[in-house]
Parts: C-alpha cells; structure tokens; sequence
C-alpha cells in the first residue's frame, strides 16, 4: 500500500510578523487602525495612511516571499486583524498586502480573524503547516500538533536567514 503524503503550507501572521505599523505619533497599532487611501514610498517598503500612519516590510521579507514562491510551497496568511462586518477586499491588512504587491504570493487559503476567533481552529490534519507567528499564545496553543511546525516571528532579524528552514520543512517527513 503507498503512504499518501500530505501536502504542505506555509502559513504566516501579518503584523509584527511580515510588518509593523505605527501612527502618527510612532506608537504601535495593528495594520486594521490604518487608514486607507494609502500611498507608498520609493522603494515599496512603507505604506503612508490617510492620516499619517504607516506600515513597514520587514526587513528582507520582499526577497524571502520571493525565494519561497520559487519552492512551489503554498502560502497563505492567517492572521487576528479584521474589522467586524468588513469584507476582506475592505480590511486595511488586504489593501495592505495588495499595496505592497504581495498579495499575488498567497496562494493557499487565507483567513483574516476578528480578534474573537482562534487560528488553532483553522488548522488541518490534511496540511502539514510551518506557522510564523509572534504571538507566545498562538504558538503555544499549536505547538503539541505533530502536522504544525513553528517559527517565532520574534527571533527572526532577517527573513533571508528563514529561507533555509522553509526548504528543511520542505524535505522532513
């Protein structure tokens, strides 16, 4: 009889794990407080809000994102930051990640929580998962699963340095 083996994602947290926004006054927010329209600077690292807030890439996540897609890996982003009753083409992270031309790298199915719901609830046996977070509860909360695999955004000082571990998740069992 074959083993089937499971597929495998790729499944990211958008702020303080792939940005870090901050309004007017440079105290942090969550990208859902930003307000659109939004422009960009020169080289499409920061979002400027119709207020004055801005969001920034982290550093070397534009090469990291590109590198992976090169892996056939699916990504998707799962992550606590909706406004209530918005339609995803509305939430201020979507525009975000349209803004910044990364949407087009999320190719697996992506979820944006209202800060009720619980990204453990949104994971599957069918995926083999390796989630970057940089919240202590959602990865404690996932880390007795044997199909989830973890990174803590928080350790991470450049996204380049992540590209080894995605194609190590890729080959392990």
């Amino acid at each position: 009889m074959k083993q089937i083996s499971k597929k495998k994602r790729l499944v990211l947290d958008l702020d303080k794990t792939i940005w870090d926004c901050y309004d007017k006054n440079f105290q942090e927010i969550w990208a859902k407080q930003l307000v659109p329209p939004f422009s960009t600077n020169k080289d499409n690292s920061e979002l400027i809000d119709d207020v004055g807030g801005i969001c920034r890439l982290k550093q070397d996540f534009r090469f990291f994102i590109t590198e992976v897609a090169k892996l056939n890996l699916k990504v998707c982003f799962l992550s606590i930051g909706a406004r209530q009753f918005t339609p995803l083409r509305f939430q201020p992270s979507y525009i975000a990640l349209q803004e910044f031309n990364l949407l087009k790298f999320f190719s697996g199915k992506n979820h944006l929580l209202y800060k009720t719901e619980k990204k453990i609830d949104f994971f599957n046996k069918n995926f083999i998962s390796l989630f970057v977070d940089d919240s202590d509860e959602n990865l404690k909360s996932v880390n007795e699963l044997e199909y989830i695999k973890t990174i803590d955004a928080k350790l991470i000082n450049s996204w380049a340095n992540v590209i080894p571990q995605v194609k190590n998740f890729l080959v392990s069992n």
